[in-house]
């Protein structure tokens, strides 16, 4: 393996990890229990009271992509399903580790792959759609800015490579024609 396969990799391993952590904590913790909010109160204070951070320090880990611990993670885990249960929450759509890890599977397998491949074109062609979202969250995010510029030159990277670039492309005109139709239904 050479020296810049090597470097890419770890800028690409660390971008991916705070992609997950990001969608984990947001969409797998945070807007679950909004929804299920019983209080008329912001439940992000309410998490930090729980797993012993303030505030700042919870927008910190959304805001800023950070990438917490295992720990870190069961923590927030644990607040989750302690909220749910007092907050009421249906017992039927109660959050489990088990659909977590199903749903994130594609993530965690192209993360295991980025040590394993030294070849983008390689893991892209394998992990299509995981790349086209990855490159689509940060293009159309204000994630972006977060990023350093050897991790932004990843997401490019990954961003030129031209079955993401079509994958795009279609993923725009099939949004396009959604808009459309909707449009026409009003």
């Amino acid at each position: 393996m050479n020296e810049m396969a090597d470097f890419n990799q770890q800028k690409l391993q660390k971008v991916v990890e705070r992609y997950l952590a990001y969608l984990i904590l947001q969409e797998e913790i945070l807007k679950p229990l909004e929804k299920h909010n019983t209080t008329n109160k912001n439940i992000i204070p309410i998490i930090g009271n729980r797993v012993g951070k303030n505030s700042n320090n919870v927008h910190r880990n959304i805001n800023k992509l950070e990438v917490y611990s295992a720990v870190g993670l069961l923590r927030y885990w644990c607040v989750l399903i302690e909220l749910w249960e007092e907050f009421q929450a249906p017992v039927d759509a109660k959050p489990s580790l088990d659909a977590l890890v199903d749903k994130y599977k594609d993530g965690l397998d192209f993360l295991n792959q980025i040590s394993i491949e030294n070849q983008l074109d390689i893991l892209v062609e394998v992990h299509l759609t995981f790349c086209s979202r990855l490159v689509k969250f940060y293009n159309e995010s204000k994630n972006k800015r977060v990023l350093k510029s050897e991790e932004l030159e990843v997401i490019q990277q990954i961003a030129n490579q031209p079955l993401v670039k079509e994958a795009l492309i279609n993923d725009h005109e099939h949004h396009k024609k959604l808009l459309r139709e909707r449009l026409k239904q009003k």
